[in-house]
């Protein structure tokens, strides 16, 4: 089943909706925000991605519920990760400068651009099916594909960009808050 546009379109309202939120300026500041720097706010997100990626899968359950929960599960990471969870984690600082990590999050963009191909183009070789060994083949071609992507096309493009118009240093804005003080 291809995702279309409405799945997006929620995804992109969930984000929108907790970028406004996330900056607001209110005269108490955040006050709820430790809350959401708790463990078990980043336990409930990879649960429900877990739910969203393996358990609504084939039936009325995917349609209805899959991209739902995988976009509140990137809410509530994000949630964790802004509200403090990150200074008390000593794993997360170790895991995001691991060099695989990072070499995944530069190619993120071609990754995803190559990956639909990629599958469609993996459906004649390999057996329908979600197996886990499946899952792990797809996803490790659809990684090289976009690395590969990555360094032969977008790393070259950027660089001919920044030759042809270099951009002056972006300043950073004061929010009205901070203007305030």
């Amino acid at each position: 089943m291809l995702r279309g546009t409405d799945t997006r379109v929620e995804a992109i309202a969930y984000g929108v909706a907790l970028a406004a939120w996330l900056a607001r300026d209110t005269p108490r500041g955040r006050s709820a925000a430790p809350r959401w720097g708790h463990p078990a706010v980043l336990v409930l997100g990879g649960l429900l991605f877990v739910a969203g990626s393996a358990v609504f899968r084939g039936w009325w359950g995917e349609q209805a519920f899959r991209s739902t929960a995988q976009a509140l599960a990137a809410v509530l990471t994000i949630l964790h990760f802004q509200s403090g969870g990150r200074e008390r984690s000593r794993t997360v600082p170790r895991v995001v400068a691991w060099r695989p990590i990072q070499a995944v999050g530069l190619a993120s963009y071609s990754i995803y651009l190559v990956h639909g191909p990629i599958l469609l183009a993996l459906e004649p070789v390999l057996p329908e099916g979600p197996g886990p060994l499946l899952v792990v083949a797809r996803v490790a071609v659809s990684l090289v594909a976009g690395w590969i992507l990555y360094r032969v096309l977008e790393t070259r493009v950027l660089e001919f960009r920044k030759r042809r118009d270099p951009q002056p240093p972006v300043r950073a804005v004061p929010s009205a808050a901070q203007s305030a003080r």
